[in-house]
C-alpha cells in the first residue's frame, strides 16, 4: 500500500473519530436532544424517577444512577444537574419536583446539599414527558449491564421550555425558555395547520422581567424597579442571568464612585434593594440609563443548537418555529407506531378470547379429565381448535385457568369483550387510516394539557 493512501486512510479514521467524539461530549454534557430537551444526567434522571411513586433523596437518586451503571460522570455533576431541574426559580416548570431548599427567589441556585433535600417525578413530567413509554427507543449502557432510553417522547418540545446553556467541542447553545402555553398553543398552530399570529418570543414565567427583540435572535431583558418619594429607588426583579451579588458589587462601586448617595438590601423571599441618590438627582435619569448603570439590562443572543433526532449529528435552528415544526412531525410518527401497537394487541386479545367462547361453545372442558398430563390437554386443544391455529401461548393460558373460570357468567363477560374489542379495533383502524385522524388524536392530547394547566 502506498504512504498516500496510508496517510488518507489515517486521516478518515482520525476524523471519523473525532466526530465521534465531539458528538459524545455534546450528548453527554452540554447539548440537548431536540426530541426531549433533555441531557444526558437528566434523562438517566428522569428513567429511575419514572418507576417511583414517592419522593427520593437527591443523594440516593443519584446513587441509583452510578449503581445501575447509567451514570459515569461523579455524584457532584449529577446532583447538580437534579437541583437544578427540581429548582422553581430556574425554570418555567420544574420537570423534576424537589421537597427542601431548592434555591429561593433572591438565590435561586443556592440549593440544599443533595443528601438533605428529597425529589420525585412532577405532575408536569407525569404529563407531558412520560408518555408512551413502551415504545421509547432503547439502548444498552456502556458495558450493556441494563438498557437506557436513547430519548423519551415528550408531546410538546420541551427543549425550548426551560431554556438551556452549554458549551462543547466546537459547538455552543444558548436556548432561551418558552411558556407551557405557547407551546401548547404553537403546537396545536402546527398540527391545525394555521401558522399564523404565531408567538414564539423568549419568556421566563418565574420572573417579571421585561423582554425586547433587538435583532432576529438577539433579545434585551431588563429587570424590574420602582421609583420612590425622597429620591429612593427599589430594585425589584434582577435579571435571569444576574445575581444578587453581582448587583450589590456594581452598587458598592457606584457608591465609591459617588453616583449614589447609600443602598441597603432588604431582599428576603423577594428582591428589595433600596437605592438612595442625591437630592434632585433621580429625577435626571430615565429608566433604561439606570437600567444599564445598575447592571439590571442583559443582552442575550439565542442558539438553537440541539442534538438531531437521529441522535448522530448536531443541529441548528435559525428560528423556534422551525424546532417546533419538525419536533411535531416526529412525534406524530410515534403516534402511528402507537395505535398499530395497540391494534396489534388488541387483535391478539380478541383473538384469545374467541377461542376462550369455542371452548365453551364446544364444551371442551369436560374432556380434561381423561388426559394424564398438561401437554396431552394442549393437543387435544390445538387438534379442537385447529381451524384457528392458536400458538402454544394461548393454548397454555387457557389450560392454566381454573376451574371456577368456566361459568354462564364468565361466557356471558367474554362476549361483551369481544364486542368492546371489535369496537376499539374499529376505532384503532379508523385512527390509523389517515394522518388527519392521527393529528386529532395528537391535539386531543395536548388540549387535555392546557386544560389541567387552565385549571
Amino acid at each position: 500500500m502506498q504512504t498516500t493512501e496510508l496517510r488518507e486512510i489515517s486521516s478518515s479514521y482520525i476524523e471519523k473519530i473525532y466526530k465521534d467524539y465531539a458528538i459524545y461530549v455534546c450528548e453527554s454534557r452540554a447539548i440537548p436532544k431536540v426530541s426531549d430537551g433533555l441531557k444526558d444526567a437528566l434523562r438517566k434522571a428522569h428513567w429511575i424517577l419514572k418507576d417511583k411513586n414517592n419522593e427520593i433523596k437527591t443523594l440516593s437518586l443519584v446513587g441509583e444512577m452510578i449503581s445501575s451503571g447509567l451514570y459515569l460522570h461523579g455524584d457532584a455533576p449529577a446532583s447538580e444537574a437534579i437541583s437544578m431541574a427540581a429548582s422553581p426559580f430556574n425554570n418555567n416548570v420544574p420537570l423534576i419536583e424537589g421537597i427542601g431548599n431548592f434555591g429561593t427567589k433572591v438565590t435561586p441556585k443556592d440549593f440544599g446539599a443533595p443528601r438533605y433535600t428529597y425529589v420525585k417525578r412532577s405532575f408536569y413530567a407525569q404529563k407531558i414527558l412520560y408518555n408512551d413509554l413502551d415504545l421509547v427507543p432503547l439502548k444498552e449502557n456502556y458495558d450493556g449491564s441494563t438498557k437506557e432510553p436513547i430519548t423519551f417522547l415528550p408531546i410538546l418540545p420541551l427543549v425550548l421550555l426551560n431554556g438551556v446553556s452549554g458549551i462543547a467541542v466546537g459547538w455552543s447553545t444558548e436556548i432561551l425558555p418558552r411558556s407551557l402555553s405557547q407551546l401548547i398553543d404553537v403546537t396545536i398552530a402546527v398540527l391545525n395547520g394555521n401558522l399564523n399570529n404565531v408567538d414564539l418570543s423568549p419568556r421566563f414565567t418565574y420572573l417579571d422581567v421585561d423582554i425586547k427583540k433587538i435583532s432576529e435572535n438577539s433579545y434585551e431583558i431588563n429587570g424590574k424597579i420602582e421609583r420612590k418619594e425622597n429620591d429612593v429607588l427599589v430594585i425589584r426583579e434582577i435579571p435571569p442571568y444576574s445575581s444578587i451579588e453581582k448587583v450589590k458589587k456594581n452598587l458598592d462601586f457606584l457608591l465609591d464612585s459617588d453616583f449614589i448617595k447609600d443602598w441597603n438590601d432588604y431582599s428576603s423571599e423577594e428582591i428589595n434593594i433600596e437605592i438612595k441618590f442625591k437630592k434632585g438627582d433621580l429625577n435626571n435619569f430615565d429608566d433604561d440609563f439606570l437600567l444599564k448603570k445598575l447592571k439590571l439590562s442583559e443582552k442575550v443572543t439565542e442558539r438553537i443548537v440541539v442534538i438531531d433526532f437521529d441522535g448522530k449529528k448536531i443541529k441548528q435552528y435559525n428560528d423556534p418555529l422551525s424546532l417546533v415544526i419538525d419536533f411535531v412531525n416526529w412525534r406524530l410518527g410515534f403516534y402511528k407506531f402507537r395505535f398499530e401497537k395497540l391494534l396489534r394487541e388488541k387483535e391478539r386479545e380478541i383473538f384469545y378470547n374467541f377461542c376462550l367462547l369455542q371452548c365453551f361453545e364446544r364444551n371442551l372442558i369436560k374432556n380434561f379429565i381423561k388426559f394424564h398430563n398438561k401437554k396431552e390437554i394442549m393437543n387435544y386443544m390445538k387438534e379442537e381448535l385447529q381451524e384457528f391455529d392458536p400458538d402454544d401461548e394461548i393454548l397454555e393460558k387457557i389450560v392454566n385457568l381454573p376451574t371456577y373460570f368456566w361459568s354462564k357468567e364468565k361466557k356471558e363477560e367474554i362476549d361483551k369483550k369481544i364486542e368492546q374489542m371489535l369496537n376499539d379495533i374499529n376505532n384503532y383502524k379508523h385512527i390509523l387510516s389517515s394522518d388527519e385522524n392521527l393529528k386529532k388524536e395528537y391535539i386531543k392530547e395536548v388540549m387535555e394539557i392546557r386544560k389541567i394547566i387552565k385549571k
